[in-house]
């Protein structure tokens, strides 16, 4: 994995740098897109940021409480009720991709040949014993 995701302290400061706007300008219009999406979804609507993703809901429904079979054991024992969920998901859409780099083509050849040069000189090894 790559390193850790930007704090909103450096969200807002390169916002502000290459919008020209301020800090508290940019702090605001997040938390107003941020309600937006949220009273959107509250009314049933999915919510686009063009071009970049979709963000909708979907109803889970809610589980009775009854007896569950462990698919690994066969063993089965009382479950809980679980109640209906709403679960949000976020979509990339083409442009939010079309901005993310692809990996090279060289990098997994690389990785490949170091695995290939360890193991052979492992193998180099344990054959002069």
């Amino acid at each position: 994995m790559a390193g850790k995701a930007m704090t909103k302290t450096q969200v807002l400061s390169s916002l502000a740098e290459s919008t020209g706007l301020s800090k508290g300008q940019i702090d605001d219009v997040i938390e107003a897109i941020g309600s937006l999406i949220g009273n959107e979804l509250n009314a049933g609507n999915p919510f686009n940021v063009p071009g970049l993703m979709k963000v909708t809901t979907r109803i889970k429904a809610a589980v009775p409480a009854g007896p569950r079979t462990n698919p690994f054991t066969g063993e089965t024992k009382m479950g809980e009720a679980k109640p209906a969920q709403t679960i949000v998901k976020v979509r990339p859409l083409k442009g939010l991709k079309d901005l993310v780099a692809a990996p090279t083509a060289d990098a997994p050849a690389a990785a490949d040949e170091s695995a290939g040069e360890s193991a052979g000189e492992s193998a180099g090894e344990s054959s002069s014993f």
